[in-house]
């Protein structure tokens, strides 16, 4: 049921699915005598259930239909492709994570259309969460597909599709790869934006003392010259750069702890766009005065320098908290011209805190995770539904993410699996119950008996095309109306005649039968 017009800004995801019930009253190949009610779906428009059998739920279909038992099983799949399509194309990770958090559920319904969570993390619709005690993903949030169910030899068997291997790569990014940006680059950027902020602010409004942690005094910072006019673009530049060396670090603003300054320098490119800003006046110097905005200004600047010395480290929840406090700081901050502003975006806008969080909400799954699907076994002696675990693992193979398919035949129970790193694999189990109708000894005899003369073998029937010995016999009068094609006897004929035999030799039994028991009668008299 998901579109675009349904799309949750908060969680990524779109309207989950519906369910809906057909009932015939007549010809079931006729569509009007089909009427059809949703199950699943609008409760304003009639169904009992809303979409995805739940409110709270951002399953986008019920891939699974099974019944077993006097019940109707029913599991749904999350929008794995969406998900991995974000991340693989532009790393937005928000849809990753609310699949990862809500994963796959399993459901069963009775006659009476009631539905029971058998397997689940506890919602307002099903305040005590899955009836066998095993929650969302069969506590494993990396199972995104109920992919198969079947029901063999009394159990019902479920596959999952895992997704652990499939995002190993997502795992693998640094903070860096995340935004995009090397370290130096990121250098490179942050120097050009602490020089930018000295050309920019007010000297007389720069408050003449900064404290290196909140609440204490610091050192007096102050420039070793005069600050140039504008008259003299580079010599301000050079000015600002000496400026942005003395300042860097000390003004204890950071949201880090404040750590020495990597040395102050411009790239040509950097150093000329400020030059050509300031003669055609896009940058004007000394026109920002608000003390509360250069200490923000500050602030930022100082952060993104800590923030440097943790782009080649593993991704980290503080660096994305620390990022994402600056992301809303920086879209505070009015009152700097736009050349700023989009040099400061192009640190603080290539990921936002929200895709940031969301990338380090999904990184504690992945790391608890096996590899490979999961297949399960279930029964319902009338106890209560049991689940144990056939397979964690993909049968061994960690690339064997899914199980995609079963298939039943009269030996064994065959199993293919989906694998789109080297191809997909066939398994076999052999089944291990004898079906009713086909008996280990078979009751008929190798050599047929004629009814007639048990002691002896039946005549070799006329082969086809050959005439009988006796092709009259029993057969009466035949007006030709029963050949078949190429003049020979049709088989209605055939069996007209054999019926018609059956029938006189009932006769002459019924007399014979008869005859002795009217003299057995006169004996007894």
């Amino acid at each position: 049921m998901g579109s675009a017009d349904t799309e949750n800004e908060e969680t990524g995801t779109k309207r989950s699915f519906a369910i809906y019930v057909g009932e015939n009253h007549g010809d079931a190949t006729n569509a009007a005598d089909w009427s059809w009610r949703a199950l699943a779906g609008d409760t304003q428009k009639g169904a009992r259930y809303s979409y995805g059998l739940d409110p709270e739920r951002i399953a986008a279909g019920a891939c699974t239909l099974q019944v077993y038992g006097d019940h109707l099983y029913i599991g749904d799949y999350n929008d794995v492709s969406s998900a991995l399509q974000g991340f693989a194309t532009h790393q937005e990770f928000v849809t990753q994570a609310t699949n990862l958090e809500q994963s796959i559920n399993l459901y069963r319904m009775d006659a009476n259309e009631n539905v029971e969570m058998l397997v689940g993390d506890p919602t307002e619709q099903f305040p005590q969460g899955g009836s066998t005690g095993l929650g969302s993903g069969f506590d494993n949030h990396m199972n995104q597909y109920t992919w198969q169910t079947t029901v063999h030899e009394g159990k019902m068997y479920l596959s999952t599709m895992n997704t652990t291997t499939l995002l190993e790569p997502m795992a693998q990014f640094t903070n860096g790869d995340i935004l995009h940006m090397s370290k130096q680059e990121w250098t490179t950027t942050l120097n050009a934006l602490r020089t930018f902020v000295e050309i920019l602010i007010k000297d007389a409004q720069k408050p003449a003392v900064y404290s290196l942690r909140e609440g204490e005094t610091g050192e007096t910072v102050e420039a070793t010259e005069a600050k140039p006019s504008a008259d003299d673009p580079e010599a301000l530049v050079d000015w600002a750069v000496a400026r942005a060396n003395d300042n860097a670090g000390k003004s204890g603003a950071s949201m880090f702890s404040v750590q020495e300054a990597e040395p102050v320098t411009l790239s040509d490119a950097d150093r000329a766009t400020l030059v050509d800003g300031i003669r055609d006046g896009s940058i004007v110097p000394d026109s920002v005065g608000d003390a509360q905005t250069i200490d923000d200004l500050y602030r930022i600047n100082d952060s993104l320098g800590s923030l440097s010395a943790a782009l080649d480290e593993t991704a980290s929840e503080d660096f994305s908290n620390t990022y994402g406090e600056l992301v809303d700081l920086a879209a505070s901050i009015d009152g700097v011209p736009e050349s700023f502003t989009k040099m400061m975006e192009t640190l603080l806008k290539l990921a936002s805190a929200r895709n940031l969080a969301a990338f380090f909400k999904s990184l504690p799954y992945l790391a608890k995770s096996k590899r490979g699907f999961n297949l399960f076994e279930i029964t319902d002696n009338g106890n209560g539904v049991q689940i144990s675990t056939v397979s964690d693992d993909g049968f061994g193979d960690r690339f064997n993410h899914g199980l995609r398919i079963f298939c039943p035949t009269d030996d064994y129970l065959l199993v293919g699996t989906a694998n789109p790193f080297y191809g997909t694999q066939l398994w076999r189990v052999a089944n291990t119950e004898t079906k009713p109708d086909d008996p280990d000894t078979p009751d008929t005899p190798d050599t047929p008996v004629d009814p007639s003369d048990p002691g002896t073998d039946p005549a070799e029937p006329a082969a086809p095309g050959e005439t009988p010995d006796n092709p009259d016999a029993g057969t009466g009068a035949d007006d030709g109306s029963h050949d078949g094609a190429n003049g020979q006897e049709s088989p209605l004929a055939t069996t007209g005649s054999s019926v018609l035999g059956l029938a006189i030799a009932g006769i002459v039994a019924l007399a014979l039968g008869v005859g002795l028991l009217v003299a057995r009668k006169r004996k007894l008299a």
